[in-house]
């Protein structure tokens, strides 16, 4: 299990910062690298092969989200949390995808409010939502959306959510 009891709200400042920080030459490396350090099976699942779903354009949109909240919490919360392992990650995708279809055939936004009503990181929700807007300047299709917010819900629960009372 994930040792979060003192996770921190992570801020939309703090999301910004940790963001442009990806933009600098060689951090976006850095950070992948930590990352699959740290979390390996984690992003074995931000990687997995999606088929026809997810672009190479919409895998590389969510890799540089996931990295955004992975920077975005301090040095120190990185450090205490234990490596996920694959059953964690497989119960927490199930429990996104069960939440998902309980809320029927609602739009987008309609279908994160549930997300947001049970979420204590409400700025990292708020970051994916307006990252994941489909316009003429987005990565993002209608059906790689699903496939990208699913798999930044599962990180932000695992990593960042406090944990049930």
């Amino acid at each position: 299990m994930v040792n979060r009891e003192s996770m921190k709200f992570i801020s939309e400042q703090e999301i910004d910062i940790a963001s442009e920080k990806l933009h600098e030459e060689g951090v976006l490396d850095q950070v992948l690298s930590e990352f699959e350090k740290e979390q390996p099976w984690l992003l074995t699942f931000m990687t997995a092969d999606a088929g026809p779903a997810l672009s190479a354009d919409e895998q590389d949109h969510m890799m540089f989200l996931a990295l955004s909240v992975w920077l975005s919490l301090d040095q120190d919360e990185r450090n205490a949390l234990v490596p996920l392992h694959a059953q964690a990650i497989e119960e927490a995708e199930e429990k996104i995808w069960t939440l998902i279809q309980e809320g029927g055939n609602r739009s987008f936004s309609g279908l994160l409010d549930s997300f947001f009503e049970r979420t204590t990181q409400e700025d990292l929700l708020a970051f994916v939502e307006d990252a994941l807007q489909l316009d003429e300047d987005s990565p993002v299709t209608s059906i790689g959306r699903e496939v990208v917010v699913v798999r930044l819900l599962v990180m932000i629960d695992l990593l960042c959510e406090d944990p049930p009372n």
